[in-house]
Order: C-alpha cells, then sequence, then structure tokens
C-alpha cells in the first residue's frame, strides 16, 4: 500500500473538515492512505510546510476568491514545483466562475473541484491521483536512490531513471521529469544500481529498460523518450549480455 502525503491549505474550516472527510472515503475505496501533513487555512503555514517537504505530496488548494487568492495559490504551486516536480495539486474552487482564472495562470495543475459537483469530482479526480502515484513509485519499490543535490534529499524511484551521465566532477541523473546533479562515483552508482542500469560507456550508465534501440554498427543507443546515447566498444560485449538477458535479440 503506497502512502501519499498530504497537505490542505483551504481557508474556510467547514471545507477542509469535509476534505478530510472525502479523503477517508477515497482511502477506503482505492485502499491507499493519506497521511496528513498539515491542514491549515494560513497560506504562511501551508508555505513552510511545503518548502520542508522533498518527497511527492498530494496538495489540496481551496480558492475563495480568484482575484484575492490566485497569486498567493500560484507562488505555492511553484514553490511545489521546485520542490519536486512530481507532485499533485487539486484546486477546490469556491466559485464556478473562478475557473477560468485560476485555470490560465497554473503550471502543473492535476485538476479541478468545482461546487455543485465537488463530491464525484473529488472522489474521481484523488482516485486517478492515487492509482498515477501507486504506479509511479510501486513500479520499483524494492530499490530506491537517495541522493543529495542543491541542499536538498531527493529519493528516486530507480526504474524512473532514464540514464546517468559524467560530466565534469558531477554526475547528471536524468529521470522523465528532471536531472538531478550530484557529487557521485560513477562506479558506486553502478554497484547500487546494476539490477537498473548497465554501463554503456565510460561516461554513460542506461536504463534497459528505456531503450528503443541499438545501433552497433554506428555505436548509438536511442532511448523511448527519443535521447540518443553513445556506446563504447569497451561495454559493447556487455550490453549485449543484457539485453539479451531481456530477451533482445541482435546482431554482431
Amino acid at each position: 500500500m503506497s502512502l501519499l502525503p498530504t497537505l490542505i491549505y483551504e481557508p474556510d474550516g467547514k471545507n477542509r473538515a469535509h476534505i478530510l472527510t472525502l479523503l477517508s472515503a477515497c482511502a477506503e475505496k482505492c485502499s491507499g492512505q493519506f497521511p496528513i501533513l498539515l491542514s491549515t487555512g494560513r497560506m504562511g503555514e501551508a508555505m513552510r510546510c511545503a518548502g520542508g517537504q522533498s518527497g511527492i505530496l498530494l496538495v489540496i488548494a481551496g480558492v475563495a476568491d480568484a482575484e484575492k487568492d490566485r497569486q498567493q495559490i500560484f507562488e505555492l504551486e511553484r514553490l511545489l514545483i521546485e520542490q519536486n516536480r512530481d507532485n499533485y495539486t487539486v484546486y477546490w474552487l469556491h466559485r464556478p466562475a473562478d475557473l477560468g482564472k485560476i485555470a490560465g495562470g497554473c503550471f502543473r495543475p492535476s485538476g479541478f473541484v468545482v461546487p455543485t459537483l465537488q463530491d464525484e469530482q473529488f472522489e474521481a479526480l484523488v482516485s486517478r491521483i492515487y492509482s498515477d502515484y501507486s504506479r509511479l513509485t510501486g513500479a520499483s519499490q524494492e530499490l530506491f536512490l537517495t541522493v543529495q543535490s542543491g541542499g536538498r534529499v531527493f529519493r528516486l524511484p530507480a526504474g524512473e531513471i532514464l540514464y546517468v551521465e559524467a560530466c565534469d566532477k558531477k554526475l547528471n541523473i536524468w529521470t522523465k521529469r528532471q536531472c538531478l546533479s550530484v557529487y557521485e562515483r560513477m562506479s558506486e552508482l553502478e554497484q547500487t544500481l546494476g539490477m537498473q542500469l548497465v554501463r554503456c560507456h565510460r561516461s554513460y550508465l542506461v536504463s534497459c529498460a528505456q531503450i528503443e534501440s541499438v545501433n552497433f554498427a554506428e555505436m548509438e543507443i536511442v532511448l523511448r523518450s527519443g535521447e540518443r546515447l553513445p556506446l563504447s566498444r569497451t561495454y559493447k560485449n556487455t550490453l549485449k549480455e543484457r539485453l539479451a538477458k531481456g530477451g533482445w535479440k541482435h546482431g554482431a
């Protein structure tokens, strides 16, 4: 069972209580857990809580008046994206007329809940978010990589890593959503992630699950994302052996 930490910012106390009740009902239906980090009507408290988190969060942001609240709401969402691009932000609107004003300025909204359909919309939206979160984290529950980058600590599912690139004295860890620069040794990372990644070049580790094709004549790897990585002759046979174990068939 995956735990999706949740932060609630809602100016109206009755709405906060109702949201908590709905979350409890959603948890039972989707067999999930939404531990509450904070439930508050004060934006300052919400900002401080969000700023202290590095993992993936579900954030429910209440909007009482778009004209008055949207700048603070957008600042909260911007902070959440800076902390972790995978965070989910749901907007709980008090007035249907505010939908256009809020939607037009959002960065990466996960959804909107409007009056008259709030309960049904909320349940469907949170269930979809939890399903996505479970898929995102569950694909690699047995192995996570914990690294420090930019003064923050990140816990990355190994299955989400596309490739690792050595650049100067740092390693760039590329995922579908972000790139983290860390001070680590390639050999140590290779040892830690040896079941998920394989060395293809002195400066690269690549996820076999993310490989679309390999041109052994041109010594080039093409990822599903479209990115191209070099393949060195030193690691050519190593890659072939790993791909063969995964059911690939290839020539010389």
